[in-house]
């Protein structure tokens, strides 16, 4: 006896839209892209399409340093696990702020204007 919930073996219907999306599938992607320009328009940090690696890379580590300095729990249990001062290690996070992954690379075109260090004799 077959009751009312047993599965028949049956091929699932695969000719049906294959590879074509459907019209909500659709109106979920450009609505997931225009909540994405919205969200990269509202919030500097969210980039955009022509964000470079380096100011994806800046932008995290100013976010997570200006962070830290604005949580002085944080920022005490930095200080603790460095065993330094809590006022030297918010003044290094601040100073760290400037360039916090290095001088940005060389644009396309641009001769570069960084002169290299000299090293010093020990």
């Amino acid at each position: 006896m077959v009751g009312i919930f047993s599965r028949s073996p049956r091929p699932p219907c695969s000719t049906f839209n294959e590879g074509h999306e459907t019209n909500d599938q659709q109106a979920d992607k450009l609505r997931t892209q225009q909540e994405l320009e919205r969200l990269q328009a509202k919030y500097i940090g969210t980039g955009h399409p022509d964000t470079t690696s380096w100011e994806w890379k800046t932008n995290v580590h100013r976010d997570t340093f200006s962070h830290i300095v604005g949580h002085p729990p944080m920022l005490a249990y930095i200080a603790l696990a460095n065993n330094e001062p809590i006022a030297k290690v918010r003044a290094d996070l601040i100073r760290k702020m400037i360039q916090p992954v290095g001088p940005p690379p060389p644009r396309e075109g641009e001769e570069s204007n960084i002169v290299p260090q000299l090293q010093k004799d020990a």
